[in-house]
């Protein structure tokens, strides 16, 4: 696949944590031929989703879709058949059970991790083809943190970041550093632009989605309303800043209406990413069955490998490079997920 190898540094400079780095400007590729699907995975009353959130890889064994429902939060469906394998977790103040809805599931060997946003605690579990085992709890949280922490990212068995959201403390920090049972922050990184937005403004003009090498050493993070990508080591130094130019926009779309990419799943040698490139109105107002989302790929250098539109709206997908697949759901199509072959890179 091609790499646009037309990039211009610009002389402004970019302050971070430990110096300065150039703002990298490259074009995004064309569009290759649409994604077609390789098979349909019907679901029946029992597996059908109705309000997914999350879909998760789990290490080649299972794939796991997250809804957001007070029960039967999760779907358990074994590979690489993508059979249906059970339905399981519920809201309460049972031993096993979820105080708040989980936002943030991520994955490591055997183990689904998941946050629950009310005990601020990342609860870990051990899937199975017919049961989840709990294996522990471990608190993640910081000193004055007024809301639940968003888009974390595993990178070790200890060290997690996530979003630095609002606290007691007024910061232009934009990510927080934290350790498994530890209060105090680590560090913080990631510096907003300068502006006269309120904190919570702030936040949500500049919201992004995370992504985090497998292997521990970096930490992507791909912004929603501006067509831009950082990249950072495990100390929170800013390694690449990069922002996109993108020719499949008219002059008569705004730039700050659109809602460009989300990180969906990463590989030690790839990001996967959901391409939406369109207006809030389209994708999550009044979608419908012309609206096509797209996948993007790159490398953790920030280059563009691949991109292709979807043959039909996906809202989630999640990667295995072993079996060279992508599994992904629809919101428009409850009672299936869809498989795709795999784009070789």
């Amino acid at each position: 696949m091609r790499i646009y190898i037309g990039i211009i540094f610009l002389a402004l400079a970019y302050g971070c944590n430990s110096g300065e780095t150039q703002i990298i400007i490259r074009e995004t590729l064309p569009f290759e031929a649409d994604l077609t699907v390789s098979k349909v995975v019907p679901l029946d009353d029992n597996s059908e989703l109705f309000r997914p959130f999350r879909i998760r890889n789990l290490n080649d064994d299972y794939v796991v879709v997250s809804e957001l429902l007070p029960e039967n939060i999760f779907k358990v469906f074994k590979l690489p058949g993508m059979n249906f394998q059970y339905k399981w977790g519920e809201l309460g103040r049972g031993p096993n059970e979820f105080r708040g809805i989980p936002g943030d599931i991520m994955t490591s060997g055997d183990d689904l991790i998941i946050y629950d946003p009310v005990l601020k605690k990342l609860r870990t579990f051990e899937v199975k083809d017919s049961s989840v085992t709990h294996k522990k709890d471990m608190m993640l949280s910081y000193k004055n943190q007024l809301d639940p922490l968003n888009r974390i990212q595993r990178m070790n068995d200890t060290l997690y970041f996530a979003d630095y959201g609002t606290s007691i403390e007024t910061t232009n920090r934009e990510h927080v550093a934290l350790k498994l049972n530890f209060e105090d922050t680590l560090f913080t990184f990631g510096e907003y632009p300068d502006s006269e937005l309120k904190e919570a403004e702030r936040y949500f003009k500049f919201l992004k989605t995370n992504s985090s090498k497998p292997d521990g050493s970096l930490f992507a993070t791909f912004y929603l309303y501006q067509n831009k990508i950082k990249i950072y080591n495990t100390s929170g130094e800013i390694i690449k800043h990069i922002n996109l130019i993108d020719d499949h926009f008219s002059p008569s779309e705004k730039p700050d209406d659109i809602i460009y990419r989300e990180a969906s799943w990463s590989s030690d040698d790839f990001i996967y990413t959901l391409g939406l490139n369109s207006s809030s109105e389209a994708l999550y107002e009044n979608p419908d069955s012309t609206f096509k989302t797209s996948i993007e790929i790159f490398d953790w250098n920030g280059n563009q490998l691949f991109r292709a539109e979807f043959d039909r709206l996906i809202n989630g997908f999640t990667v295995s490079e072993k079996y060279s697949k992508i599994y992904a759901y629809s919101i428009l199509e409850p009672q299936k997920l869809f498989v795709y072959e795999l784009p070789k890179i």
